[in-house]
């Protein structure tokens, strides 16, 4: 091997391929298969033994792979789905010289470097794949022909092999490491790309996905997290495309770091394994690796709401007091979390006999009062033969052994563990058998916690574990669909997601008329399967908050559409107004929980007195309002993907001077949050997307695009829903299930044209069983519009003013719901004048039938109406006429 210009010192990339016989019809006809397996594939073979293999699974969906001589592909522990839709392929081959005469739109570099060169070419309704043979070169098209994903023509794909003699090697890169090179387009943004504290977009950085437990302070520079999942989006000129990189060996997104027109990934070692998306929009991307990875359940309707966590509450008349504050101060609360403290000795799944004398009879007093208890668990075993765990683990042969067969000993809380393969089935088994002694005990959820795996040794005198230490690369575990003992560094991006799942199913066999949740902190694609995940160890500083909300918005780029932060941090000492504003900043993500650490000061809702404690309270209570709104939210995105925290580049990929916006999203798609990251911001500027936004606080209707200072002082964060929109509402609650969710308030926001109209939806079931899965829900739709004239006989007359139609139509779905109370509430963006008469409500009515109680609202931005319907059920036609 002769290095090349341009070319990595040891790296090999793929030349010349022939496509094997036997495996494409090679007809310029249409083909068309069934569902079912990963077909059609085409696959490719060098004079060295190297493969390739192309299948298209989907119209817009075709996975690559590329396999040095010698290599099997591994299974996949993020892909779920092996049966398709069946696809129509057109499949030509033409020559390269004169298709490059005849393309209207061509990249600026050609697929192949040789002139007269063959090129297979596969057509889907979404995209063309270009095949060029020599040297073997993948690019992918719209169906307009503009490029995308397209391999760079020098690098392409190809290993780093051991140096030749006299060659100087590449020290940052082992032989065996798997590569692609992608060209980047002028102006293209790289978004998702998983758990990272870089900003938002990835372009110009490098990313490492080797699961870790970062040093302490983490910051925008730190280039490995928790969770690993290399799943990235493209965004050109208003169009997405998405590529997932499927390896667990560590792996590399080289975003334009290294050469700055150039993309590259790869691993450490195995197949090279990716898959495209080819969109065009970013909900089209994410609905498709949701389709290939698993889509997120539903979770229990409590996990929407509030949590208090610290390190550690212990022993047990603390947490009694804990939760007695709560209820005393009017401030609602859902889930109590107990950290490490609770153990005995930090052995997992027992109770600290002296701290917790009775769990069982506190978790009981505890869920009388709405709490449901979370419990952390951490993956290190003490190695202590009178612990039962380990002690059964042992016996079973369930823990990670050492090469030469001798047990791995990390340390971490315990001192000494040792550490199950959750790569096996049985082991995953086991684990969920073990929960059961808290579950028992009344423990509801499970937080699984150091399972990148991360060992410490804070609690050994004298040690010397550095932070982001993990299992040895070359222990050996037996994970299921491979052939014999594989070394840890091939499985390390795995271990955390499947605790996880262990977890998870776990829950599931014993209670599994309940809905699991798992909280993990680290994970890998397709994690969303098994657990909601949180951003890890923060710190209570305002830098903090910023970092929180842009990796929160990246996971849900990343597929993972469950995720928060630590709530007023965990590291350092918070403050009132910190506290604060970190507050109303978790209240509009998927996850709220405040946690905080051991010897930083207390940081509870009334922790700072007033007024802080009240502020604090409003952006609760603010949280379980829009829980309705909220869990339709989740409910879109168990079904579609689409994150729940969505940034402007989601919903707007065509408007690229969002794209880049990090301290605003949001919520579903009709609530923009513009939470306040600064200290001592009375006023902050806000950048509004196109359309017209309503204020969620005075009703002021802004028109977008626009950036614009709003008001913003310690007691407000500024909301504003999207005008057409109608948000389903709920009352303020203690916690979820305390009373019946009425009133529902349903919120319409129209606008000032005579014929506007507005939409939304409610999405309901039980709330707490898997029976959603089964069809026990339901959605209902909600219109309102103004009507020129009335529908209801009761309403016409002469000299009537401005009349308004609100229809709930019939629901969709099994669930079969009581009746409910209901408010509709008309946001008009008007106000009369002082001298203006004050408009009245001259009649209404409810499925042509007179209602009364009605009241209008005068306020200095807007009118609002308010109509009470009574106790009923969908569908339902009300309709309200002004004088």
């Amino acid at each position: 091997m002769n290095h090349q210009p341009g070319q990595p010192r040891g790296y090999q990339p793929i030349g010349s391929v022939q496509l094997e016989p036997g495996n494409s019809s090679a007809l310029p006809s249409p083909r068309r298969r069934g569902g079912g397996g990963e077909g059609p594939s085409w696959r490719f073979v060098a004079a060295d033994g190297t493969r390739v293999e192309i299948a298209i699974l989907a119209d817009d969906l075709a996975c690559v792979r590329y396999l040095p001589p010698g290599v099997t592909p591994a299974p996949s522990w993020a892909v779920v789905r092996d049966t398709w839709p069946s696809v129509t392929i057109h499949e030509q081959t033409h020559d390269s010289a004169k298709s490059a005469e005849s393309a209207t739109l061509q990249p600026p570099r050609p697929v192949g470097e040789g002139a007269g060169e063959e090129i297979l070419t596969l057509t889907t309704p979404a995209m063309r794949l270009e095949i060029a043979t020599d040297p073997f070169r993948l690019t992918c098209r719209w169906p307009d022909g503009t490029p995308f994903s397209e391999d760079d023509p020098a690098l392409g794909m190809g290993i780093h092999t051991a140096p030749a003699p006299n060659h100087i090697p590449d020290t940052t890169r082992d032989p065996g490491h798997v590569r692609c090179a992608k060209r980047l387009a002028p102006g293209e943004r790289i978004l998702g790309a998983g758990e990272r504290t870089a900003p938002l977009d990835r372009r110009g950085q490098r990313i490492i996905y080797w699961n870790t437990d970062p040093p302490q302070p983490h910051g925008p520079d730190t280039t490995a997290m928790y969770a690993s999942i290399p799943f990235w989006l493209g965004l050109r000129q208003g169009r997405a495309y998405g590529i997932f990189l499927d390896s667990v060996w560590r792996a590399e997104l080289d975003a334009g770091a290294t050469t700055a027109d150039t993309l590259t990934f790869g691993a450490d070692g195995g197949d090279l394994t990716y898959y495209i998306f080819a969109g065009p929009t970013p909900a089209a991307v994410l609905a498709r690796y949701a389709d290939l990875t698993g889509h997120m359940p539903m979770p229990p309707r409590w996990a929407l709401g509030y949590g208090q966590c610290r390190w550690s509450y212990y022993p047990e008349p603390q947490v009694r007091d804990i939760a007695a504050r709560f209820r005393q101060g009017g401030i609602p609360c859902d889930h109590l979390w107990l950290d490490i403290d609770y153990m005995d000795g930090y052995r997992d799944f027992t109770f600290d006999p002296h701290r917790f004398p009775d769990p069982a009879a506190m978790l009981a007093d505890l869920n009388a009062q709405g709490y449901k208890v979370v419990t952390i668990i951490d993956p290190g075993i003490k190695a202590d033969p009178t612990d039962p765990t380990f002690h059964e683990g042992l016996e079973r042969d369930y823990f990670i052994r050492n090469a030469d067969g001798s047990l791995f000993i990390g340390v971490v809380w315990p001192g000494e563990c040792v550490f199950p393969d959750f790569t096996r089935a049985d082991v995953r088994e086991w684990w969920g058998e073990r929960q059961r002694v808290l579950l028992d005990a009344g423990v509801t959820a499970i937080w699984d916690d150091m399972n990148e795996p991360a060992l410490t040794d804070r609690f050994v005198p004298d040690g010397a574990t550095p932070r982001g230490t993990t299992l040895a690369t070359d222990t050996m575990q037996h994970p299921d669909g491979y052939d014999g003992p594989i070394p840890h560094r091939a499985l390390h991006n795995a271990y955390g997601m499947q605790m996880a799942r262990a977890t998870h199913e776990g829950l599931l066999r014993h209670r599994p008329d309940q809905r699991p949740f798992v909280l993990s902190r680290s994970g890998y694609a397709g994690v969303q399967r098994y657990a909601a995940l949180w951003t890890g160890d923060n710190q209570s500083t305002w830098e903090h908050m910023r970092l929180a909300a842009r990796m929160c918005l990246a996971l849900g780029l990343s597929g993972v559409p469950f995720v928060g932060f630590d709530t007023g941090g965990f590291w350092l000492d918070a403050t009132g107004p910190l506290l604060v504003r970190f507050t109303q900043l978790g209240s509009v993500f998927p996850f709220f929980r405040n946690h905080s650490a051991l010897a930083t000061k207390a940081q509870e809702p009334w922790a700072f007195g007033q007024p802080f404690e009240t502020l604090i309270r409003d952006a609760i209570e603010l949280r379980y309002r829009l829980l309705p709104y909220l869990y339709t939210v989740f409910a879109e995105a168990a079904r579609t993907g689409a994150p729940i925290a969505r940034p402007f580049a989601y919903a707007f990929p065509d408007e690229d001077t969002l794209a880049t916006i990090e301290d605003q999203h949001l919520l579903g798609g009709d609530l923009l949050c513009a939470p306040v990251i600064e200290d001592n911001q009375p006023q902050r500027i806000v950048q509004f997307p196109r359309g017209a936004w309503r204020d969620w606080r005075t009703g002021e209707r802004i028109v977008g695009p626009l950036r614009r200072r709003v008001d913003s002082p310690l007691d407000v964060l500024p909301l504003f829903v999207r005008e057409g929109a109608i948000l389903p509402l709920g009352p303020v609650m203690q916690f979820v299930g305390e009373r019946p969710d009425d009133p529902i308030t349903l919120a319409a926001y129209l606008g000032p044209e005579a014929d506007s109209q507005a939409t939304g939806s409610l999405y309901e079931d039980d709330g707490a069983t898997p029976a959603y899965q089964r069809g026990s829900s339901r959605l209902t739709t909600f219109t309102a519009s103004r009507t020129g004239t009335a529908i209801s006989p009761l309403l016409r007359g002469e000299g009537l003013g401005e009349r308004f139609t609100f229809i709930a139509a019939q629901p969709t779905g099994d669930y079969d719901a009581e009746p409910r109370d209901w408010l509709v509430e008309l946001h008009l963006p008007f106000a009369a004048g002082p001298h203006d008469p004050r408009p009245t409500i001259a009649a209404a009515s409810l499925d042509g039938r007179p209602l009364t109680g009605g009241e209008i609202v005068a306020r200095r931005y807007e009118t609002l109406i308010r109509i009470p319907l009574g106790r009923i059920s969908a569908p339902f036609t009300m309709e309200v006429t002004l004088a």
